[in-house]
């Protein structure tokens, strides 16, 4: 930080030499001086000032109907796919991603989806207001018309067995999650069609 300053009388006498801030934090601040030739002063104190050198992080997120096994999420064309990041320091400025391009093009703004159906790589990152970038993430995907595994409480499903009790399982299924239900409803996911039996 440089500190500048100017006299029309006597002249600029003294001017606090520039200075470096390079610790990383909040809330910093540096006070500068000027001092023209007749001794008269003026003092400054510069406050507010955030050092960020860290990049920030970034997560992704899937909505229903979605899975996860051996490394890789299980999707429709439908599922909701939400990317956030956060920064402590500066804040974010931008989060970018591609789809099968871990050169990341697209520039982030809501959740998206993936209307081609296959195996495909996610990839995103996300940069401060520091202009941190942070490494690229990568996640694999498969998507599917519809999904045919559900990921169902199992522990209730068990109990439920264990007091004798005979549960169609959509019946338990518009109960225990109404949102995949209805979505098993528009034919998105598709229901086992079996019964649990004590």
């Amino acid at each position: 930080m440089t500190f500048k300053c100017s006299d029309s009388l006597s002249g600029v006498g003294f001017v606090t030499s520039p200075v470096i801030l390079s610790n990383e934090g909040a809330h910093q601040s540096v006070k500068g001086t000027c001092q023209d030739k007749a001794g008269n002063q003026a003092n400054v104190n510069v406050v507010q000032i955030n050092i960020d050198k860290t990049p920030p992080t970034s997560t992704i997120t899937f909505g229903k109907p979605s899975s996860y096994s051996n490394n890789i999420y299980t999707i429709t064309s439908s599922t909701p796919i939400t990317i956030g990041a956060s920064d402590a320091l500066s804040g974010i400025y931008q989060i970018k991603y591609g789809i099968d391009n871990p050169s990341t093009p697209l520039a982030y703004s809501k959740s998206f989806t993936i209307s081609t159906l296959g195996t495909h790589v996610i990839y995103f990152r996300s940069i401060d207001q520091a202009l941190n970038v942070e490494t690229v993430h990568s996640v694999k995907v498969t998507v599917q018309a519809r999904l045919s595994v559900i990921d169902v409480p199992l522990i209730s499903v068990v109990s439920l067995a264990i007091t004798g009790l005979i549960v169609n399982f959509a019946s338990y299924l518009k109960q225990a999650d109404p949102q995949t239900f209805n979505l098993a409803k528009e034919g998105i996911v598709e229901l086992p069609e079996t019964e649990v039996k004590e």
